[in-house]
């Protein structure tokens, strides 16, 4: 039992999702939590993020976890695929509470600080449970 967290992420954003996935170890291990980190390659065909996450979560089933974060990198503007995504989450039972889809990484001016700011938000999570 534990948190399992899934990244999926398209080319140019896999960068940070090795960022944010390093971070998430680093700070989940100082406060003695036990985690399941997976990061997910995709491409930028409509529904990539959200056939990761079914297929993972479909491979995860057996899995016990207390928790379940999940965090979707876009490289561009998505707004059809951000919607989808939180539909497709809110959809599954039990309903994934802890998502986040950041579109546009491109034009994040400090893209570390919001992987580091992410990581910091995954751990507060995790800590509550």
């Amino acid at each position: 039992m534990g948190l399992t967290v899934l990244i999926t992420s398209e080319e140019e954003c896999w960068p940070a999702a090795t960022v944010l996935g390093d971070q998430c170890e680093r700070d989940l291990g100082e406060v003695s939590v036990e985690a399941n980190i997976r990061r997910l390659q995709v491409g930028k065909e409509p529904a990539a993020h959200r056939e990761a996450i079914y297929t993972t979560l479909q491979k995860l089933y057996h899995v016990k976890h207390d928790t379940l974060f999940i965090v979707c990198l876009m490289h561009g503007p998505a707004a059809d695929e951000y919607r989808r995504v939180h539909d497709f989450c809110a959809s599954t039972k039990p309903m994934i509470q802890n998502v986040q889809v950041v579109t546009s990484l491109a034009e994040h001016a400090d893209a570390g600080l919001l992987m580091r700011n992410l990581a910091r938000k995954i751990t507060n999570v995790a800590s509550r449970h």
